[in-house]
Protein backbone atom coordinates (compact mmCIF):
# COMPACT_ATOMS: atom_id res chain seq x y z
CA UNK A 1 0.00 0.00 0.00
CA UNK A 2 1.36 3.42 -0.97
CA UNK A 3 0.61 5.92 1.84
CA UNK A 4 3.06 8.71 0.99
CA UNK A 5 1.14 10.61 -1.68
CA UNK A 6 -2.05 10.84 0.43
CA UNK A 7 -0.08 11.98 3.50
CA UNK A 8 1.83 14.60 1.50
CA UNK A 9 -1.38 15.73 -0.24
CA UNK A 10 -3.09 16.19 3.12
CA UNK A 11 -0.17 18.21 4.52
CA UNK A 12 -0.13 20.39 1.40
CA UNK A 13 -3.86 21.07 1.62
CA UNK A 14 -3.52 22.11 5.27
CA UNK A 15 -1.04 24.88 4.41
CA UNK A 16 -2.62 28.34 4.39
CA UNK A 17 -1.66 30.79 1.65
CA UNK A 18 -0.48 33.34 4.24
CA UNK A 19 1.93 30.75 5.68
CA UNK A 20 3.87 30.27 2.44
CA UNK A 21 7.62 30.75 2.92
CA UNK A 22 8.94 33.12 0.27
CA UNK A 23 12.52 32.64 -0.91
CA UNK A 24 14.80 35.40 0.34
CA UNK A 25 17.57 35.24 -2.21
CA UNK A 26 17.49 38.08 -4.75
CA UNK A 27 17.70 37.59 -8.49
CA UNK A 28 21.26 38.11 -9.71
CA UNK A 29 21.02 40.15 -12.91
CA UNK A 30 24.42 38.87 -14.02
CA UNK A 31 23.75 35.11 -13.83
CA UNK A 32 20.04 34.42 -13.19
CA UNK A 33 17.56 34.02 -16.03
CA UNK A 34 13.97 34.31 -14.77
CA UNK A 35 11.64 31.82 -16.45
CA UNK A 36 8.47 32.43 -14.46
CA UNK A 37 6.78 32.52 -11.07
CA UNK A 38 5.72 29.57 -8.94
CA UNK A 39 2.09 28.52 -8.99
CA UNK A 40 0.19 28.18 -5.72
CA UNK A 41 0.81 24.42 -5.80
CA UNK A 42 4.55 25.01 -6.25
CA UNK A 43 4.50 27.46 -3.34
CA UNK A 44 2.85 24.83 -1.18
CA UNK A 45 5.50 22.25 -2.08
CA UNK A 46 8.30 24.78 -1.51
CA UNK A 47 6.90 25.69 1.91
CA UNK A 48 6.37 22.07 2.94
CA UNK A 49 9.91 21.27 1.77
CA UNK A 50 11.23 23.98 4.08
CA UNK A 51 9.12 22.75 6.99
CA UNK A 52 10.30 19.15 6.55
CA UNK A 53 13.94 20.22 6.25
CA UNK A 54 13.63 22.36 9.37
CA UNK A 55 12.00 19.56 11.40
CA UNK A 56 14.63 17.01 10.35
CA UNK A 57 17.50 19.44 11.02
CA UNK A 58 16.08 20.46 14.41
CA UNK A 59 15.70 16.85 15.50
CA UNK A 60 19.20 16.01 14.26
CA UNK A 61 20.64 18.89 16.27
CA UNK A 62 18.71 17.81 19.36
CA UNK A 63 20.08 14.30 19.04
CA UNK A 64 23.66 15.40 18.30
CA UNK A 65 24.22 18.48 20.42
CA UNK A 66 21.54 18.94 23.01
CA UNK A 67 22.00 15.64 24.77
CA UNK A 68 18.76 13.99 23.73
CA UNK A 69 18.95 10.34 24.55
CA UNK A 70 19.24 8.50 21.25
CA UNK A 71 16.54 5.90 21.39
CA UNK A 72 15.55 3.67 18.53
CA UNK A 73 12.23 5.53 18.36
CA UNK A 74 13.92 8.94 18.17
CA UNK A 75 16.33 7.78 15.48
CA UNK A 76 13.44 6.28 13.54
CA UNK A 77 11.59 9.61 13.73
CA UNK A 78 14.67 11.42 12.42
CA UNK A 79 15.14 9.02 9.48
CA UNK A 80 11.45 9.29 8.60
CA UNK A 81 11.56 13.11 8.67
CA UNK A 82 14.68 13.10 6.53
CA UNK A 83 13.04 10.75 4.01
CA UNK A 84 9.90 12.91 3.91
CA UNK A 85 12.02 16.03 3.31
CA UNK A 86 13.83 14.34 0.42
CA UNK A 87 10.55 13.13 -1.07
CA UNK A 88 8.95 16.58 -0.97
CA UNK A 89 12.13 18.15 -2.36
CA UNK A 90 12.15 15.69 -5.28
CA UNK A 91 8.47 16.34 -5.98
CA UNK A 92 9.09 20.10 -5.90
CA UNK A 93 11.99 20.03 -8.36
CA UNK A 94 10.22 17.56 -10.68
CA UNK A 95 7.22 19.87 -10.70
CA UNK A 96 9.34 22.96 -11.41
CA UNK A 97 11.37 21.28 -14.17
CA UNK A 98 8.18 20.05 -15.87
CA UNK A 99 6.13 23.22 -15.44
CA UNK A 100 8.81 25.52 -16.86
CA UNK A 101 10.38 23.02 -19.32
CA UNK A 102 13.88 23.66 -18.03
CA UNK A 103 15.27 20.14 -17.94
CA UNK A 104 18.23 21.15 -20.10
CA UNK A 105 19.29 23.93 -17.74
CA UNK A 106 21.98 22.74 -15.36
CA UNK A 107 21.31 24.87 -12.34
CA UNK A 108 17.79 25.91 -11.42
CA UNK A 109 16.79 27.93 -8.38
CA UNK A 110 14.12 29.94 -6.62
CA UNK A 111 14.34 33.62 -5.82
CA UNK A 112 12.39 36.31 -3.98
CA UNK A 113 8.90 36.85 -5.30
CA UNK A 114 8.66 33.07 -5.88
CA UNK A 115 10.56 33.49 -9.14
CA UNK A 116 12.07 30.48 -10.88
CA UNK A 117 15.47 30.97 -12.50
CA UNK A 118 18.10 29.01 -14.28
CA UNK A 119 21.61 30.18 -13.55
CA UNK A 120 24.52 30.40 -15.92
CA UNK A 121 27.87 29.13 -14.67
CA UNK A 122 29.53 31.46 -12.21
CA UNK A 123 33.18 32.38 -12.20
CA UNK A 124 33.54 31.48 -8.53
CA UNK A 125 33.66 27.69 -7.94
CA UNK A 126 32.42 28.21 -4.36
CA UNK A 127 29.40 30.32 -5.37
CA UNK A 128 26.27 28.49 -4.22
CA UNK A 129 28.22 25.77 -2.42
CA UNK A 130 25.87 25.83 0.56
CA UNK A 131 22.62 26.70 -1.25
CA UNK A 132 21.08 23.25 -0.88
CA UNK A 133 21.76 23.30 2.84
CA UNK A 134 19.55 26.33 3.35
CA UNK A 135 17.01 25.55 0.66
CA UNK A 136 17.65 28.31 -1.79
CA UNK A 137 18.65 26.28 -4.86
Amino acid sequence: MNIWPPIIKLELEELKVDSFKEPEREVCSEHDHVVGVMSEDDRRLYTLMGIKRYEATRLHLEIQFLGKQTSEELMGRFFRLRAEAKLVESLFWLNIQNEFSIWSKGRVGVREGFQIVWTSESQNPFDGLFDNLIGED
